[in-house]
């Protein structure tokens, strides 16, 4: 008979989440467990009605009913909920993973924040000589984020940096806050700090925008950095300094516990997997060189491809091609024709930076739809997401950089 798993997550950490997910679902194929996910989208900043309505979904399981739960942490950051979810799991007496956090009522696969963190602000302070940082905040009672604010007091202590309360600016994960803050800093000539540090990616992302529209150049100007260490950051440009978070590896990990439990085996309470410091363009490091190399190719090939058709650049790592006339027609030959190149590539002698991997994804536009243009890219989307799996199971063992 079929496992059943619960999984409780929140969907402000759907990337990370993503990771995760793919990682598990891989691993888990093997014992053709089901698994089900109850993903609410609670969040500080939103109204508590709001809030308590979006956490009713996880009220809605009988955990009497599943042989497992996996209790994703990263955005579940109500605490009476959190804890009534491990409540009604451990009463039913079912085994309970919980991710990136440490439970003392569950088993844990959990990252150090404190200990990612201090090599990044140890790097900024040695290499890049800051003195000035301003540290973007997620909320005040955010345990990671905390101990990511931790580490860098404590680093600009150990290296007489001055650093106190009123350098950092707690956004409550809210992107317009934070952005806001930082045009009011510059809207009022105040001196900007050596270096702006985000507790997270996507807060480095926006306020990248906010200083290029102000013509402050980054890194010229100023440094950034981020964490969690998102796709995004490697092809954003410029490239972001960040700290990884190993989502895919704590995917596997879970795996791994869950089909030792069902098995019957001891399973260890604390699985500790280290974050990665990742050095980007954006604190100052000289990478851009290979970056942009990557980005050249990668705009080059799918131009050649498709050379009757528009393309649009439409992140740091995405782009879409609109085909229409012969290349619509021969779609599926060009698509062929692409893939072949991108092996092509990938068994050259060039150099290993010039070497691209790209996974792709193609609909067609019904117009018959009632947000046909959203609707296609959806679609081309979600077959990008299966193709990328596809790469990396195939090529993984082989080393190759995606």
């Amino acid at each position: 008979m079929k496992k059943k798993i619960a999984l409780f997550a929140n969907g402000w950490s759907a990337e990370n989440l993503r990771y995760y997910m793919e990682a598990l679902c891989d691993e888990i194929k093997e014992i053709k467990a089901d698994l089900y996910v109850f993903m609410g989208h609670d969040t500080y900043g939103m109204s508590k009605s709001h809030n308590d309505a979006e956490c009713c979904i996880y009220e809605l399981p009988d955990m009497k009913n599943f042989d497992a739960a996996v209790f994703f942490a990263p955005g579940m950051d109500f605490v009476q909920m959190n804890e009534e979810i491990i409540r009604r799991c451990n009463t039913a007496g079912i085994p309970v993973i919980c991710v990136g956090k440490v439970i003392n009522s569950a088993i844990s696969v959990y990252t150090d924040q404190y200990k990612g963190m201090k090599p990044l602000v140890d790097h900024l302070i040695e290499k890049h000589h800051v003195e000035k940082i301003l540290f973007i905040a997620g909320p005040r009672d955010h345990f990671d984020s905390n101990e990511r604010l931790r580490a860098l007091t404590d680093s600009c202590r150990e290296h007489g940096v001055a650093f106190s309360g009123s350098d950092v600016f707690y956004s409550n994960w809210d992107v317009i806050s934070a952005t806001r803050y930082i045009r009011e800093l510059i809207d009022k000539k105040k001196k900007l700090p050596d270096v702006i540090m985000c507790a997270n990616d996507n807060t480095a992302f926006y306020i990248s925008f906010v200083l290029e529209d102000r013509g402050i150049d980054v890194p010229g100007d100023i440094l950034i950095t981020g964490f969690d260490g998102t796709f995004k950051a490697k092809t954003f440009y410029p490239s972001l300094t960040s700290v990884a978070q190993p989502f895919a590896k704590m995917g596997k990990k879970t795996a791994e516990c869950l089909i030792a439990v069902f098995f019957g085996e001891k399973v260890a309470k604390k699985h500790y997997i280290p974050c990665e410091f990742v050095i980007g363009e954006s604190c100052g490091c000289d990478v851009s060189a290979e970056r942009d190399v990557l980005r050249r190719n990668v705009c080059k090939l799918i131009c050649e491809i498709f050379a009757h058709s528009i393309v649009f650049r439409i992140g740091g790592d995405e782009f879409v091609a609109v085909l229409w006339g012969n290349d619509y027609k021969n779609r599926e030959r060009l698509l062929e024709g692409f893939r072949q190149a991108l092996n092509d590539i990938q068994g050259s002698d060039s150099d290993p930076h010039e070497k691209i991997s790209i996974a792709c994804g193609m609909a067609v536009f019904n117009s018959d739809s009632k947000r046909p243009v959203d609707e296609a890219l959806r679609r081309a989307d979600d077959a990008m997401y299966a193709d990328k799996r596809r790469i990396k199971q195939e090529h993984l063992a082989e080393g190759k950089t995606f």
